[in-house]
């Protein structure tokens, strides 16, 4: 029974630790509207990392993080460690759009996309 107990100690504090020893975590948060401010549904976000190194070797590292699809709301969200990121949506229809950001440890950070019609695709039959 104690060998029980001290195990499941152990893993608490172990669990414990490596939360705490973790990178610090954000939110990013999001709605993407078209002109008219109807949300939109099923837009595709990419959210792209990128850290600079030009001092040392003169390059900058680019990781996606996260690809995700609006939801019926036309609202996304993803949990991102601190730092900045680029942020990209596309739609079929629409012109795609880009946005820098910089998350920040414990905090939620909000950026909303509004897309327009592309013009060589709007008003087009299929």
């Amino acid at each position: 029974m104690r060998l029980r107990l001290l195990r499941l100690l152990t893993i608490v504090l172990m669990s414990t630790a490596l939360a705490q020893g973790g990178e610090a975590v954000g939110t990013l948060k999001g709605v993407v509207h078209d002109v008219n401010g109807a949300v939109v549904p099923g837009v595709r976000v990419i959210i792209q990392s990128w850290k600079s190194d030009m001092k040392n070797t003169g390059r900058v590292t680019y990781t996606i993080e996260s690809a995700l699809l609006t939801d019926s709301k036309g609202e996304f969200s993803s949990p991102l460690e601190s730092g900045r990121y680029d942020i990209f949506v596309s739609y079929p229809i629409l012109l795609p759009k880009a946005k820098r950001v910089k998350i920040e440890a414990n905090r939620e950070t909000r950026v909303d996309f509004e897309l327009k019609d592309d013009p060589q695709i709007a008003g087009r039959v299929y």
